[in-house]
């Protein structure tokens, strides 16, 4: 079987020992029941098709410790490795996302949350059907999103963490070392049909010299996250992040101000996550039982209203499940701006 083994190639982390050929696999345990399957079919199923055994760490074991391959042949361990890999690719996406990246619309001054909140409390005083106070984004965690991540391990976390402080020249190059400031005017949706709509959101629309340098700043945080395995580009796809090329940034930056998944029944229960998840502005993360709403009225009513303008000081490593002390999403590491 030498000649056989020798047509496989070299394959990073596969290895011989003892006669045989072994491979450590750093699999997040959050993956570890994908692997197993129901009642360990899948685990056995992959034995049994690469002749490769497959030994998981137990739940009692620490955070990183690897999954091990063995077998007698190397295209057996090289088999079974892609498999997984190609496995845990795959299953990525059935879990939830945990943190994102955001822009904070935090003023020093909160003269932007204030007029947030005569921005709330004109439409709720107006009765427009189907909107009540539940429908509206807290002030305190206002913000754009550049993008969502699933960052299930301590590991990733500190990973992230390390590409934001590698990339942090390369952010503040990007916006031309000058001070990132918005004014936020109007509210719109982004579906035509006005009749139907589940986010209402606002922005700056003012200038495109602006669009640019976020988006600069977005390539200079993509080009580190994908290299450190931590995004992909397929996931930069489906959150719409990127130009028609496919190879360059492209933001909407959107702040959400009502999204119809954050409705509570008279029973209490909410048609999506009573924390008010970041990703939620371009409606990809919608939950089947959120109700639209007409927002005609509404649209015409407030399309020039002026939420301010303010100074964005940093970009955040923003966790979806925990808020710092003003309100806000914790923050797990961030990028100072200009």
């Amino acid at each position: 079987w030498g000649e056989e083994e020798d047509d496989v190639g070299e394959v990073e982390g596969v290895y011989q020992q003892e006669g045989k050929w072994h491979c450590k696999l750093p699999i997040a345990s959050v993956f570890h029941k994908f692997i197993i399957g129901t009642q360990g079919r899948r685990k056995n199923d992959l034995e049994a098709q690469t002749n490769c055994s497959i030994r998981v760490p137990n739940r009692n074991a620490r955070e990183g410790e690897p999954i091990l391959l063995q077998s007698l042949s190397k295209r057996g361990v090289v088999a079974c490795k892609a498999e997984i890999e190609l496995l845990v690719e795959r299953e990525s996406d059935k879990l939830p996302y945990t943190h994102f990246i955001s822009l904070p619309l935090i003023d020093e001054k909160g003269h932007v949350r204030e007029r947030y909140e005569t921005f709330k409390r004109e439409v709720l005083k107006r009765g427009y059907p189907g909107v009540d106070a539940t429908l509206f984004m807290p002030s305190e965690r206002l913000h754009f999103t550049l993008c969502m991540l699933r960052l299930h391990t301590q590991e990733q976390i500190d990973m992230c963490k390390r590409v934001l402080q590698s990339v942090s020249k390369e952010i503040y190059d990007a916006v031309d070392t000058r001070t990132v400031h918005m004014t936020l005017k109007g509210v719109h949706c982004m579906n035509d049909d006005h009749a139907l709509v589940d986010v209402l959101y606002t922005c700056d629309r003012q200038t495109q010299n602006l669009q640019t340098r976020i988006n600069r700043l977005a390539d200079a945080l993509f080009k580190g996250l994908t290299g450190a395995q931590i995004l992909t580009h397929n996931a930069l796809h489906r959150q719409r992040l990127l130009d028609t090329s496919g190879k360059s940034a492209h933001i909407k930056l959107h702040a959400t101000l009502i999204n119809t998944k954050y409705r509570r029944t008279q029973g209490g229960r909410s048609g999506g996550d009573d924390a008010h998840p970041a990703g939620d502005g371009d409606g990809n993360f919608s939950s089947p039982d959120r109700q639209p709403i007409d927002a005609t009225t509404l649209l015409r009513d407030f399309e020039t209203f002026d939420f301010g303008s303010l100074r964005i000081p940093s970009l955040h490593l923003s966790s979806l499940d925990r808020f710092d002390s003003n309100g806000y999403y914790h923050c797990v590491a961030q990028v100072h701006l200009p």
